[in-house]
């Protein structure tokens, strides 16, 4: 399984990949929309995520861009930034679900349950896998 993340913080990044580990899921990263299109159009992915708040670029034409490019393919915004009034906008530019950082249990769960990678509890210590759903 394979998501290509989005995400101008580096830290945030970091802390994805290691989450999605527990679920041997491979994270491909880029702090740049552009570059991030160019990864997205020259591999496949089972999940596109995404943050809201990129100074100075435009992630509602990213994840538009990708939704035409790649209907069948679900994006989640996972962002501190996106407020109740964003997530409507969000919606309409073709984003699946959003979640709000720091959330990282409820963004692990719903990764796993889109990707269908196997039933997962999630403890105060992190995901724990128990089994194939």
């Amino acid at each position: 399984m394979n998501i290509l993340y989005a995400e101008p913080d580096q830290n945030s990044i970091e802390m994805v990949r290691a989450f999605m580990e527990f679920a041997d899921v491979r994270v491909t990263s880029s702090n740049y929309l552009g570059e991030a299109e160019e990864i997205a159009r020259s591999d496949q992915f089972d999940i596109f995520l995404t943050e809201f708040n990129f100074p100075g670029q435009n992630s509602l034409l990213f994840c538009r861009t990708l939704k035409r490019l790649f209907p069948d393919t679900p994006i989640i915004c996972y962002s501190e930034a996106a407020t109740d009034s964003d997530f409507a906008e969000i919606a309409d530019a073709g984003v699946e679900n959003c979640i709000r950082k720091p959330a990282i249990n409820d963004l692990y769960i719903a990764v796993t349950e889109k990707l269908g990678v196997g039933r997962v509890e999630v403890t105060s210590a992190g995901p724990i896998r128990t089994g194939q759903i």
